[in-house]
Parts: structure tokens; C-alpha cells; sequence
């Protein structure tokens, strides 16, 4: 395995990057702008030329000069319209040339070599999918949902617990008026260990509302009122609930809790050795559009290596943030 620092992954990706855009010129030519520089180059030298013929034919008063200034000014405006159209349309072309570009270009293995770098020979059968370990669409509130989708997860193994992360995209109505509809972006993890952990389905969530309640669940006040402020957990089997979540791992929980820069978690739902969670994440930002491995368009080659690293080094560090979270819950090794 390639142990990557930070300086040596930015200078990886950016000979990968330049190394590719080469590849890419050979095969695909790029637009020519010369008939375009022409086009301005002609009308602005005819603008100038016209300016003294004009002057010095008024001072002489030469009626004949005047006609070839307004005949040179008359030419000019249609080929400055050429050129202005012109130089849209070459524009246009240089965007798709470069766009194509950088469509095309395959990021999935800087997501690998991020992740080998964090988790070295613990980590397995990383790949990107179309659909999570378990179904969250299956969940109540998506079943219910006018529309729902999945557009890119994230899977992969550690010491033999698998694991699928991504967004899952709800079209809901609008705050306020119930005709007008809009999609939310909700980024999951669902887990599937090797152990089983909690024979009781249980839910624990750290936002103001639930996002999901099973329907013979009940809350459970633990004795510590900072972890009751902070969590609300619910479940069916109040006993099998307490000793999963022991005073340890509430400790544990409310000091991961005081980290503000990192990735929290809204939601889990926990049963027997099978884990959804919902995270909010602090470094990348997950639309309803959002995706792993695509690019937004940007000008440069520079632009293009900064955004990899930057989306790459974003999305895994809030991924580690969410393994953390379980890896202080004692769900798997350190």
C-alpha cells in the first residue's frame, strides 16, 4: 500500500490530471480562434482609420473623404456583430471541449487511495453503487414519499463489517404551501457487522424531531439528564436498550457530542447486528443532486486538481467522522 501525504496526493492527482488532459487533445482537437481574432482585429483597424479620414476630411471639407468614413463605419458594425457571435460560439465550444474533459475523468481511485491511507489493510472491497447494503428507501418515510432516489453510494468492508454511504434525495412539499414541491438531500450510512448487538429494534435520535418511530417504542430517560438533553432514545425492550447504551458509551457519546468541527449524526436505528444512521455532515456539502465521483465545470486544470483533492479529502473526512462515532459506541475495534 501507497502512504500518501498531503502534499504527495495533490501532486498525484495533478500529473494524473495533466497526464490525462495530453491524452485527451490528441484524440479530441481543439477549437481554432484565428478567424475569430480576425473579426476584431478588421473592424477595430477600419474604426481608427475611419476616425481620421473623418477628422481631416470635415477640416478640409471634403465631402468625398466624409462618404468613405460613414462607408468604412458601415462596414465595421456588421463584422463587430461577427465577431461578438462569433466569439460566443467559440466560447461555448472551448466550455464543452473543457467540460467533456472533466466529465470523463474518473476520480473513484483518489476516493481508494484516501481511504487506504486511513484505514490501510482493515479496509476491503471498496467500490461505488447504485443502492445501499440495506434499502433506506424502505424506511417509512421514504415508502411514503412522493418521489425518492439514489444516485451514487459508497461501499466498502472494514475487518469484515460492510458499510454503503450516501444521499438519498425526497421530494417533499414546501414549508407553507403543500402545492409546491422540493427535494432534501439526506446523507446515510447503513452498516451490517459481524457480531449482533441489539436483539430489540431501537432508535436514537439528536435532532428536534424523530425522523423515524417504531410503533411500540417508548422513550427511555436515562440517569444522566446531560444524555437525555442530548439524545432521545426509544425502544421496545427498555432493558436490552440500557444495557446497550451503558454509562460508558454515553460518556463516550457526549464527548464525541462537544466537537464541533466534525460530522454528527441526526439519527440511528439500531437491530441485531444492523445499523442506519443519518449524518449531517461538516466539510462536504450533500445536495439533493449530490454524487461522489462528478465534477462541477471550472476553467483551468488547476481548478480541476484543486477540486478533486478538496471533494476527495471532504467527503472521507466526514466519513470518518461517522465511523468514529461507532468505533466509540464500541460497534467495532479501534
Amino acid at each position: 500500500m501507497e502512504d500518501f501525504n498531503s502534499k504527495d496526493f495533490f501532486k498525484l492527482i495533478s500529473q494524473d490530471v495533466k497526464s490525462a488532459f495530453e491524452k485527451y487533445k490528441l484524440k479530441n482537437k481543439r477549437p481554432k480562434v484565428k478567424i475569430v481574432t480576425a473579426l476584431w482585429i478588421i473592424p477595430a483597424i477600419l474604426i481608427h482609420i475611419m476616425i481620421i479620414v473623418f477628422f481631416f476630411s470635415w477640416i478640409l471639407a471634403s465631402y468625398f473623404g466624409i462618404q468613405v468614413a460613414v462607408w468604412m463605419f458601415l462596414i465595421s458594425i456588421p463584422l463587430f456583430i461577427a465577431a461578438i457571435t462569433m466569439t460566443s460560439s467559440i466560447s461555448r465550444i472551448k466550455h464543452d471541449y473543457v467540460a467533456r474533459f472533466i466529465k470523463g475523468f474518473n476520480i473513484s481511485k483518489y476516493y481508494k487511495l484516501e481511504m487506504d491511507r486511513l484505514f490501510g489493510d482493515y479496509l476491503t472491497d471498496f467500490s461505488f453503487k447504485k443502492s445501499f447494503l440495506t434499502s433506506v428507501l424502505k424506511l417509512r418515510p421514504f415508502a411514503f414519499s412522493k418521489r425518492s432516489r439514489v444516485r451514487e453510494v459508497m461501499t466498502f468492508s472494514l475487518e469484515g463489517q460492510k458499510f454503503s454511504y450516501g444521499v438519498v434525495s425526497t421530494l417533499i412539499p414546501s414549508q407553507g404551501n403543500s402545492h409546491i414541491n422540493r427535494y432534501i438531500g439526506q446523507t446515510f450510512i447503513v452498516a451490517n457487522f459481524t457480531k449482533n448487538f441489539l436483539e430489540s429494534p431501537t432508535n436514537m435520535y439528536f435532532a428536534k424531531d424523530p425522523f423515524l418511530l417504531l410503533d411500540d417504542a417508548k422513550k427511555i430517560d436515562f440517569e444522566s439528564p446531560e444524555f437525555n438533553n442530548y439524545a432521545n432514545v426509544f425502544s421496545s425492550d427498555q432493558i436490552a436498550a440500557r444495557k446497550f447504551i451503558n454509562p460508558k458509551r454515553m460518556l463516550n457519546i457526549l464527548e464525541m457530542s462537544r466537537k464541533n468541527n466534525r460530522a454528527k449524526p441526526e439519527y440511528l436505528f439500531f437491530h441485531k447486528y444492523s445499523l442506519i444512521g443519518e449524518f449531517r455532515t461538516f466539510r462536504s456539502k450533500h445536495d439533493e443532486d449530490h454524487d461522489f465521483t462528478s465534477l462541477e465545470f471550472v476553467e483551468t486544470l488547476d481548478e480541476v486538481v484543486g477540486q478533486i483533492y478538496n471533494k476527495v479529502k471532504n467527503e472521507v473526512s466526514d466519513l470518518h467522522d461517522a465511523l468514529k462515532f461507532f468505533q466509540i459506541m464500541g460497534l467495532f475495534p479501534d
